[in-house]
């Protein structure tokens, strides 16, 4: 039986998620270019940079005229960058990743060191794609679905994210190393995470049930550092 898809995912899935079309094979610069040309807007700016609703016009149909007093602006140009919010979206100067938000300093040190270590990096990439590379868009939604509320327990398609992530670490530790800056040493939060089988999320709800007595406030102070 499938894992629900949790409610974020709900908000708007033209919007969020693993945007299936990014996985197809050629899909370069141009292509994401024209899927932000082609997806609705919720709001808009004029030449005063006044905010208007986008009443679900596209920057396709901007540019045609049927948002009067509305141009295919750089600020709505940004506009279109800015309302996307899958899990991996490209911004100006650099990609954002969902999964980062939210996180203590420490993960977020970590996780940028550990995607330098696998974007920057021709060996780190072939074996993202040599484990990941074959997932149909089914299992690919799958095992992302069954991240989400598992965490490293999670399994599908043949995978234990535990295994996945234990691999990609090593090799972006490797990569890393090689570049000699010291980065890898920014990784240790997530090699504690591997070696005890938790995540950030259930680090924290294992503290709430246990550590807090199911007291919300203390999730609260622990989570605005």
């Amino acid at each position: 039986m499938g894992v629900h898809v949790p409610y974020w995912q709900e908000t708007d899935p033209a919007r969020t998620g693993l945007l299936p079309e990014v996985f197809r094979e050629g899909f370069n610069f141009n292509d994401y270019g024209h899927y932000l040309w082609n997806e609705p807007l919720m709001f808009v700016q004029d030449s005063k940079n006044e905010y208007h609703s986008g009443q679900g016009f596209s920057l396709i149909e901007i540019e045609q005229g049927k948002l009067p007093g509305i141009s295919c602006s750089e600020a709505n140009q940004l506009n279109a960058m800015r309302e996307l919010f899958s899990e991996a979206r490209i911004k100006l100067g650099y990609v954002e990743v969902r999964s980062i938000d939210g996180l203590l300093p420490e993960y977020r040190y970590a996780a940028s060191a550990f995607w330098l270590g696998i974007l920057y990096s021709d060996i780190a990439r072939k074996e993202v794609f040599k484990l990941l590379g074959s997932l149909s868009a089914n299992n690919r939604q799958e095992l992302f679905n069954s991240s989400i509320r598992l965490g490293l327990k999670a399994q599908g398609c043949h995978l234990n994210l535990k295994t996945v992530a234990q691999r990609l670490l090593e090799v972006a530790e490797s990569e890393l190393k090689s570049r000699g800056f010291g980065e890898e040493k920014l990784l240790e939060p997530l090699k504690i995470n591997l070696a005890s089988g938790h995540n950030p999320a259930s680090i924290l709800l294992e503290r709430f049930r246990k550590d807090w007595n199911g007291d919300i406030t203390q999730v609260i102070r622990e989570t605005i550092q």
